[in-house]
């Protein structure tokens, strides 16, 4: 178990890995809230105040990289770590993470230690 739980947000348009991320990581100890879109994203952002989001690069029509912005316009999130989910090679697109402030990416499927080493390298 973590020292320090945090709260989480995953958004991934399948439900059925948003589901598993969020059973895997309540199992840790984290809190753990699920979106899959990003205006619901964005709401649950607004009430839950995570401390981590793990979002994915390709949200239903629309991208991680905008979510990651526009998470990073709501009041009380500029701490969160933004955390790239994606099935898809990340290397490509690694300048565009870090200017949406993606401060970590995670390869699909994603490895639990990995996902561990993610979200509880959070700084409190």
């Amino acid at each position: 178990m973590p020292a320090n739980p945090v709260r989480v947000l995953v958004v991934d348009d399948c439900e059925e890995a948003t589901q598993l991320l969020a059973s895997v990581l309540g199992r840790r100890g984290h809190e753990v809230r699920v979106a899959h879109d990003v205006e619901a994203a964005l709401q649950i952002a607004q009430e839950f105040t995570p401390e981590v989001a793990l979002l994915d690069i390709m949200i239903r029509c629309e991208s991680g990289f905008f979510l990651a912005q526009r998470l990073r316009e709501l009041p009380g999130l500029d701490g969160c770590r933004l955390i790239a989910m994606s099935g898809f090679e990340l290397e490509q697109h690694r300048e565009l993470s870090e200017a949406s402030g993606f401060r970590s990416q995670l390869r699909k499927p994603i490895e639990p230690v990995g996902l561990f080493e993610a979200i509880e390298g959070v700084d409190h």
